[in-house]
């Protein structure tokens, strides 16, 4: 009865060996195959977006190397606005000096201007009151000559008749 035992043991061992070979087994050589496929496409998938990463990585550094390169080009630009700028503003400082300097000597010249006009201005008041006086002692001076002709056209016609007398007399 032992051997039937032990029979029996192999028989349900060897069976259930078998079950599992034919049944468990080759669902589980299924699902790793199922699992070998998905692995493929999961690599697949994974290549994809490491490459898609690496291609995403290389634009990146395309584009910081262009923005560097803009960044020197933008550095480059403003150094020379900036210098552009400073010699702009050393001009625009002369012109501001010539442009007072030129003011302060036509604020000279028109004060000196002004000056001459009111010299001018007193001297031709004068020039006048001058010629006031002039021409009033001329007329004050016609005057008393017509006065005096006056009287001595009146004394003429006497001075005759006198003249008349002493030639008579002395004849």
């Amino acid at each position: 009865m032992k051997t039937i035992y032990i029979w029996i043991t192999i028989f349900l061992i060897v069976t259930a060996g078998l079950y599992y070979y034919f049944t468990i087994d080759s669902q589980r050589v299924v699902k790793m195959d199922d699992l070998g496929k998905k692995d493929v496409e999961l690599k697949e998938d994974y290549n994809s977006t490491v490459s898609r990463y690496h291609d995403f990585d290389l634009r990146l550094i395309g584009h910081g190397k262009h923005l560097q390169s803009m960044q020197t080009t933008l550095d480059a630009h403003r150094k020379a606005y900036s210098e552009k700028m400073d010699s702009m503003n050393l001009v625009f400082e002369e012109v501001k000096y010539l442009i007072e300097d030129l003011e302060s000597r036509f604020t000279k010249k028109i004060n000196r201007v002004s000056d001459d006009v009111r010299n001018l201005s007193d001297s031709f008041d004068s020039f006048k009151r001058s010629s006031k006086r002039d021409v009033r002692e001329i007329q004050h001076d016609i005057s008393s000559l017509q006065d005096e002709m006056k009287e001595v056209t009146e004394l003429m016609p006497i001075i005759k008749q006198k003249l008349k007398l002493d030639k008579e007399e002395k004849k």
